[in-house]
């Protein structure tokens, strides 16, 4: 039986604020290894629209941290597998994605979301 979602997390690999946007950004124009999930969700200064009709198709609540403003809580499951995105199913967190993962998408909404669509089927939620 499938279990129900009750949201994802979505952990970027980057400080909150507006000095570490600005960093992330300057990153992403010289292309030296930015946040793979920034690179996903965001362009150079707002959120991508692909990224917002993803949201859109997924119809779940996301909740986003950055590395230093996440709950200590799942400091402890998510280690330095930075960035990553979690689930959270009858209050546990579970990784859906991993660094690797995310990385590997090489910022393509559609990539992310087929390989979401793929963790949430093998974890049977």
């Amino acid at each position: 039986m499938n279990k129900t979602i009750d949201r994802l997390i979505f952990i970027y690999n980057a400080n909150s604020g507006l000095s570490s946007a600005i960093l992330d950004s300057a990153k992403k124009l010289f292309n030296l290894k930015p946040c793979g999930l920034c690179t996903i969700t965001h362009g150079l200064v707002s959120e991508k629209q692909d990224w917002k009709n993803c949201q859109a198709k997924l119809n779940l609540p996301i909740d986003y941290f950055h590395k230093d403003d996440m709950p200590d809580s799942l400091k402890q499951i998510v280690k330095n597998q930075l960035p990553c995105i979690l689930t959270e199913v009858s209050g546990k967190a579970i990784i859906l994605l991993n660094d690797e993962q995310i990385n590997s998408c090489r910022g393509d909404v559609t990539v992310l979301q087929a390989k979401l669509k793929e963790s949430i089927e093998k974890n049977n939620l």
